[in-house]
């Protein structure tokens, strides 16, 4: 721990050249390459925060700039544009960008680029993942850039950072509720986009803060839950899996149409 403490009272800002972040700071990023670890400032560590009108410039333009050389990104740059995306909250974005990697998908479902890859898919997994739930800074963010066209989400028992467990259900565009387990007693905050009033709604007696910018700071002791809500009614914490819409069904790394495009034979289901 000292040397952590040590290590963050001394961390040296990233290196940029105006709002572009750099490999070093004698060194610009000018080359295409597919992997982003001048960008590790952006993410995963989010050192930077899109909250900040400063901060978030960088951010974008960092990202952007890394996507304009063209020559060398795979699959894997689009996966992590996607996490980008969903960090900066642009679900429409991260959707678009995770839809590139059916570019790179065999008729099996297998992803390849030069030779056999894993950390692609699980980028992509991580993408989704990211697009429903999110949590740094101290924050936990539900359903922080889901796209218009998923009218309907839900998911069950996530984890989050500092030892939660959330679920959570959107209908028709509309979150209905979250519901926030703590498995160690940390403090907790939570963002949604909850519409109207935002009520609590627990078996244990627990206090709770309305903070700036819809977020909620709960003081869940270990083992107790929370479900946040709007309306007068609590709702039922049902957490059902959502039905698939054949339109956007793959099969085999793709749709219908492209199968009957490429020729490939057998039954699709």
């Amino acid at each position: 721990m000292p040397r952590w403490r040590e290590v963050l009272e001394n961390l040296t800002d990233p290196p940029a050249d105006g709002y572009v972040l750099r490999i070093g700071r004698d060194f610009a990023y000018e080359m295409s390459h597919r992997h982003f670890s001048h960008l590790f400032a952006f993410y995963p560590l989010h050192l930077l925060n899109p909250s900040n009108p400063e901060e978030r410039k960088m951010m974008e333009q960092s990202m952007n700039h890394w996507l304009s050389i063209d020559g060398n990104l795979l699959g894997y740059t689009w996966t992590v544009a996607a996490l980008m995306s969903a960090t900066l909250g642009d679900g429409e974005a991260a959707l678009a960008y995770l839809n590139r990697l059916k570019e790179f998908l065999t008729s099996n479902t297998m992803y390849v680029e030069n030779g056999p890859v894993i950390e692609t898919p699980l980028s992509a997994a991580e993408s989704i993942h990211n697009m429903l739930l999110q949590s740094w800074e101290d924050v936990i963010r539900v359903f922080p850039a889901v796209p218009a066209k998923w009218k309907d989400v839900s998911f069950r028992n996530l984890r989050a950072q500092g030892a939660f467990l959330v679920s959570a259900v959107r209908k028709n565009g509309t979150t209905r509720f979250v519901r926030i387990e703590s498995l160690a007693g940390q403090p907790c905050r939570v963002a949604t986009d909850i519409e109207g009033a935002i009520r609590i709604h627990s078996e244990d007696k627990i206090d709770h803060t309305m903070l700036e910018n819809g977020i909620v700071e709960l003081s869940l002791a270990k083992g107790q839950s929370a479900t946040l809500f709007s309306g007068h009614t609590p709702p039922k914490p049902e957490i059902k899996s959502v039905d698939a819409n054949e339109k956007y069904c793959h099969y085999f790394g793709m749709t219908r149409k492209d199968m009957e495009v490429r020729g490939v034979q057998g039954n699709a289901s």
